[in-house]
């Protein structure tokens, strides 16, 4: 009975390693710079860039105002998780879309894209230019 327990207890020590060495170290992530700018001028304080793969958050940092290039951030995009279904993360080629998140609530999608590569820096400089909307005004006919 001992011997079984030794060779079971050999066994689990030997196959829990080896099945940690399969699964291997999650990749590394992707990293983005840049400027920040809301209709050509600086983001505003406490604003934060958000960095997102199939619509799912991966990455996000505040913005800091830099003397000599204004609002800009930098934030690592982290890697997709193999081991789960859902995305949590970014793979090699996967577009990376940003969203700037105001101070006190709202979101600006910024038409700028990036590309996830595992371990290295991109610059993609974020402006987003608001259009104003139309003013419609009536038309109004004098008939005398």
């Amino acid at each position: 009975m001992n011997t079984i327990r030794v060779l079971s207890l050999t066994l689990v020590l030997l196959v829990i390693p080896a099945m940690a060495v399969l699964a291997g170290p999650p990749a590394l992530p992707s990293n983005f710079y840049g400027t920040v700018r809301l209709n050509g001028a600086n983001a505003p304080t406490g604003a934060y860039v958000s960095a997102r793969v199939k619509g799912v958050e991966c990455g996000r940092s505040s913005i800091t105002q830099d003397p000599d290039y204004g609002t800009v951030y930098t934030l690592n995009a982290l890697s997709d998780d193999p081991e789960t279904p859902e995305v949590d993360g970014g793979q090699v080629g996967d577009t990376v879309t940003f969203v700037l998140e105001l101070p006190g609530g709202g979101e600006c999608p910024m038409p700028q894209e990036g590309v996830w590569q595992s371990g290295l820096s991109a610059e993609v400089d974020l402006d987003f230019l608001q259009v104003a909307p139309a003013l419609v005004l009536p038309l109004i006919l004098n008939a005398g």
